[in-house]
């Protein structure tokens, strides 16, 4: 994706400045960030001097080639044609660094080969001394060459160890030149008054590299109080850390086409007519701004969000600092929730009891479609998505297992015939225990027969204060356990087979 480059010339008097040619620093004043893009506001201050000039921008992270500058403004301006082009610029000084670094890159290579020459040496004289017949003569002609060799490998150590601190030095200074000064920048052609001297310039970048993603943390504990944290991660790929960035948080997706839409005839019988639709945009667009406060400030990098109707905007307390090209997650806020914790089990098929959490004012919060980690009593037990506040007034939760409520089942069937007829007796019990300290309420399930022959009926029930679905024999208990309380749920039917 191509940068645009949207500037606003601001241009004042101020002191005297570099030259004509002098590169110049641009300053990063404010972040506006987006979730797929950011509009980054620039601060550079031009060199004195008048006529058209060209001026290398240091710090814009290079833009790509082909961002052009939309519009300018300012009594100084003598032309309106402006241009922003992306060129390789080389630093001296990184180009001086760059060559030393390459010339003791290309010596270490040439006394490695020249040590590895003398470990061959070194390797075949003591094959030879083992080979040979050990005379004195022969021993002193041995020694002094493998003194000799040894004596040149650690010269040669020595120095390949200084050559190395001298290049780990060269690419420090190198790395830190280029993070300064790259190779690639941004250079912008304009003309200025002649009275303008040391005007400042504005530049607004529109930067796909810089961007975030909400997502939330919700934290709930076994009294169903909870809380919601809403984190950013951001991602700035400019090439340059940014340190104390004024910085706002923004949904939605700048630039993206919001026409109103055109409603076309239903002609029936004709060939379709189109015609453009004079709706008033005004009159069906959301306008309304309210502000909420959350209530943790500890956490709290934005204390309000503002929704906008079409965006919400989270203004950060703190200036922003950011690593290049790393995704980094920061708390924009929390605030505090009351859930209503229900339970549930079905025991014919599983002695456990599932805890969810309802929240039922869901839709007063200023909350946004994310994804969201969700923590019950420290444990992590569900990944999923949340909806917006706006499209959900409640929200529902599961928080997995809870095995500090027990449920238990059991089943006795006993048979019998009478006369042409055969009975199924089937007593069931099921026991709930909540050995909590806190009352609870339980919604637990199980199946009875529900009979499609008339051969077979379904008798003598006694559903212990169920509900029964009549159309799929779900049995339903709502069950209010108070705390260390034990419950037990008897009810049974009898299944008769009769054949006519």
């Amino acid at each position: 994706m191509k940068k645009r480059i949207v500037g606003a010339l601001a241009l004042c008097l101020v002191g005297i400045g570099a030259a004509a040619q002098t590169p110049v620093q641009a300053q990063l004043q404010e972040a506006r960030i987006y979730q797929h893009a950011s509009l980054l506001t620039y601060q550079v201050s031009l060199p004195e001097g008048s006529g058209r000039q060209t001026v290398r921008i240091h710090g814009l992270g290079a833009p790509q080639q082909g961002s052009e500058l939309i519009w300018a403004t300012g009594t100084q301006v003598r032309s309106r044609t402006w241009s922003v082009h992306t060129r390789l610029v080389p630093d001296a000084e990184l180009e001086r660094l760059e060559a030393k670094s390459d010339s003791s890159t290309k010596a270490l290579e040439q006394l490695h080969h020249q040590l590895g020459l003398l470990v061959a040496q070194q390797n075949l004289l003591t094959t030879s001394v083992a080979a040979s017949p050990a005379t004195a003569a022969n021993l002193d002609v041995w020694n002094s060459r493998l003194t000799q060799i040894l004596d040149r490998q650690r010269d040669l150590r020595v120095r390949i160890a200084s050559i190395e601190a001298r290049h780990a030095e060269l690419e420090r200074l190198r790395a830190e030149r280029e993070a300064k000064y790259p190779k690639k920048e941004s250079v912008l052609e304009l003309e200025l008054e002649q009275r303008a001297r040391g005007a400042k310039l504005e530049l607004q970048i529109l930067d796909p590299d810089v961007r975030w993603s909400p997502s939330y943390t919700l934290n709930v504990d076994e009294r169903g109080a909870s809380e919601l944290i809403l984190n950013a991660d951001l991602r700035q790929g400019t090439g340059r850390d940014w340190v104390g960035v004024p910085a706002r948080l923004v949904t939605g997706y700048l630039g993206i086409n919001r026409d109103k839409p055109i409603l076309e005839p239903w002609v029936l019988g004709e060939q379709p007519m189109f015609v453009e639709s004079e709706l008033n945009l005004a009159a069906i667009s959301s306008n309304g701004v309210y502000t909420r406060s959350f209530t943790n400030d500890d956490v709290a990098r934005s204390k309000s969000a503002v929704d906008e109707g079409v965006a919400m905007e989270f203004p950060l307390n703190e200036p922003l600092t950011l690593h290049a090209n790393v995704v980094e997650r920061v708390v924009l806020n929390a605030t505090k929730l009351l859930a209503n914790l229900t339970f549930y089990s079905a025991p014919r098929l599983q002695e456990s009891v599932f805890a969810l959490a309802e929240f039922p004012e869901w839709g007063k919060q200023t909350a946004l479609a994310a994804p969201c980690q969700t923590y019950y009593r420290g444990q992590l037990v569900n990944e999923d998505d949340v909806p917006s506040s706006r499209d959900s007034d409640t929200l529902d939760v599961a928080l997995g297992e809870d095995q500090r409520v027990r449920a238990t089942f059991d089943t006795k069937v006993v048979s019998e015939r009478k006369l042409a007829s055969r009975l199924e007796r089937h007593s069931c019990s099921i026991q709930l225990v909540n050995p909590r300290a806190e009352t609870i309420t339980i919604t637990v399930e199980d199946r009875s027969p529900v009979s499609r022959s008339s051969e077979i009926q379904v008798i003598d029930t006694d559903w212990a204060g169920a509900k029964r679905n009549e159309e799929t024999g779900i049995l339903t208990w709502t069950v209010t356990l108070a705390a260390n309380e034990t419950k037990s749920l008897n009810y049974g039917f009898t299944i008769k087979h009769s054949k006519k």
